[in-house]
């Protein structure tokens, strides 16, 4: 910034009449649970929520698994979800994607983990 004579602070940039700028972090979703299930039944999922620049745990995200309800991740970055397997789409691979909703501080995301569909058995 011209006129700023060693590093910029904020109480410079302030003095300056200058606009700081605060970019929103980028998102990873990470999403662990079964490979596997038998239509009908449910299965516990977990996303893992991490800033995209550091690693660091997303707190206070909200998430949202298919068919589910809106969760918002603990300070580990966590938050625990099911999912039903419905009958429509039959046998197969399944891919279950997970999102998180912009806020203040992080950008949407989405993160996806592959489901085999197995045969009911009575």
């Amino acid at each position: 910034m011209d006129g700023v004579d060693g590093e910029l602070s904020v109480e410079k940039l302030y003095a300056l009449g200058g606009i700081l700028k605060v970019n929103k972090t980028p998102v990873n979703i990470a999403v662990t649970g079964p490979g596997s299930g038998q239509i009908g039944r449910t299965l516990a999922l977990k996303a893992k929520v991490t800033r995209a620049t550091d690693g660091a745990p997303a707190k206070e995200v909200q998430v949202q698994v298919p068919g589910g309800p809106l969760k918002v991740t603990d300070a580990s970055g966590e938050v625990a979800s099911s999912y039903a397997i419905g009958s429509g789409g039959g046998i197969g691979a399944r891919t279950v994607q997970v999102t998180s909703k912009e806020d203040d501080r992080h950008l949407a995301g989405t993160g996806s983990k592959t489901i085999q569909a197995t045969p009911k058995t009575n």
